[in-house]
């Protein structure tokens, strides 16, 4: 454990929290609802939580939504559940919650920003956030860790799923350590993990699924980092490979990465770096492609879900088309079929991503406008609006620094609103500017709710009011 008293108090409290939990829902026999977020970090702490009250039989049901709204909270006010679980979500609605559900029994376990500074102490609202303990959301700990290591302190049989609290932290790109490794709070459930053996950790190519597929699919696959001309799609892998003299096929048939000599694999490497600095990647987000890989030990070698990150993919993939029960069941272990249709979502998913990032390049559909503090992205209904960060997040990536403005935001149409998502544009960005705290104040300005990390945020506005919302955003910037 990191030499710090910050971590010490929170696990301190954590520990008092969870027998707390414990003695609760064996005092109070009564259904549980609980409320989870719909990407890869959201489900995984679901999925914990659902095998925890599976094992002791407690009735409960799962909601899995995108946005924490009010309409949201007052539905839960109107049902009659008396205890309510909020993971990865609830901390930016604290006080609105802690109001209207006040003659509830409440438990939020997140990680962002919350509403209100202060903890609120009442008996019946417990709030778990490492920001109340100076501990940094965004990096340190995912909700899925939380949820880990809340629940491992009332059930030792949770240590098997420690992969899957680290498979919601790599969703949520926590890996920002040196190699892009694990740091703070998460590296504890790591440590634990290959103590464990559930987990094994190596150096290496980042490509997406090289343990499980041919070197040409895992090019063509890999998302993150974004390979302009390369991901999403094949023939260009292989004319790539080609090129840079290793051969893609043996017998007419695709090589898998194990067939590539150590000479190979470096040469694949640095030629990679080299081409994406030529395609104006920055050369942090190109070295993105060699660092730190997580295994789940126990799962076969030729295994979709064997590397950590690829298992964050399908998940965050179900979860963004909708498909949450199928992410559910295959984090608490469920195969053959599941997961069969899982890598199913997997490929849909990748194939809307790459369209549309292809039709981003191309201006196709895509209204561009730039002000003077941010570029404007306006995919209208191009995709699911459940897609719109992950858009976000690979565009900022290759835009990181090689640009004058600080922030991109991307909005994506929901019926008569509108789903925003806001990603840095460089590093150089003063610390002081925190986007979930600035989406916050101005969504609540326009009928709208927002909120996030420092580096990364999203709102829900009206339609009527995305140019109010966009010009005041411009001037708060200035």
């Amino acid at each position: 454990m990191p030499d710090n008293n910050k971590y010490t108090e929170f696990i301190n409290f954590l520990k008092e929290k969870s027998t707390y939990f414990l003695d609760y829902i064996r005092e109070k026999n009564s259904p549980i609802l609980l409320v989870s977020h719909y990407d890869a970090d959201g489900l995984c702490s679901a999925s914990l939580f659902t095998y925890f009250l599976q094992s002791k039989n407690h009735a409960f049901q799962l909601k899995i939504i995108e946005e924490l709204t009010t309409e949201n909270i007052e539905k839960i006010y109107r049902s009659n559940y008396e205890t309510i679980i909020f993971t990865d979500l609830g901390s930016g609605m604290n006080t609105y919650i802690y109001d209207l559900l006040r003659d509830r029994m409440v438990f939020i376990i997140d990680h962002h920003k919350p509403l209100s500074n202060k903890t609120i102490e009442e008996n019946n609202f417990h709030e778990i956030n490492p920001i109340f303990f100076e501990i940094d959301g965004s990096k340190e700990a995912s909700s899925s860790t939380l949820t880990y290591l809340f629940l491992r302190n009332v059930d030792e049989k949770i240590v098997k799923y420690g992969g899957i609290s680290l498979v919601g932290a790599l969703g949520d790109r926590q890996d920002i350590g040196k190699r892009y490794s694990l740091i703070g709070l998460n590296s504890l459930i790591v440590k634990e993990a290959e103590k464990y053996n559930i987990i094994n950790t190596k150096i290496g190519l980042r490509l997406f699924g090289v343990s499980s597929r041919p070197i040409v699919k895992a090019l063509e696959y890999t998302m993150d980092p974004f390979i302009p001309g390369i991901s999403g799609n094949e023939s260009l892998c292989i004319k790539f490979l080609k090129e840079i003299g290793i051969a893609p096929t043996n017998n007419g048939k695709y090589r898998p990465i194990s067939s590539l000599s150590p000479s190979e694999i470096k040469k694949l490497a640095t030629e990679l770096i080299k081409y994406m600095l030529l395609n104006k990647i920055p050369v942090r987000e190109a070295e993105r492609i060699f660092g730190m890989k997580y295994f789940l030990s126990n799962e076969p070698p030729n295994s979709s879900l064997k590397d950590l990150r690829e298992f964050a993919y399908m998940i965050n993939a179900c979860g963004r088309l909708g498909y949450y029960g199928t992410a559910i069941m295959l984090c608490l272990g469920k195969r053959g079929e599941i997961l069969a249709r899982a890598y199913e979502h997997a490929q849909e998913y990748r194939r809307i991503l790459a369209k549309t990032m292809s039709n981003i390049r191309e201006s196709k559909e895509i209204i561009k406008k730039e002000f003077n503090n941010f570029l404007f992205l306006n995919l209208n209904n191009l995709v699911n609006e459940k897609i719109t960060g992950a858009i976000a997040s690979i565009l900022a990536n290759s835009l990181h620094n090689n640009n004058d403005k600080i922030l991109l935001v991307v909005a994506s149409r929901v019926e008569k609103k509108f789903k925003i998502s806001v990603r840095k544009l460089t590093r150089n960005i003063s610390k002081e500017i925190h986007i979930g705290e600035i989406l916050e104040k101005i969504s609540k300005k326009f009928n709208g709710v927002g909120g996030g990390h420092r580096d990364a945020g999203g709102a829900l506005v009206d339609e009527e009011f995305l140019e109010d919302f966009l010009s005041s955003l411009d001037k708060f910037l200035q």
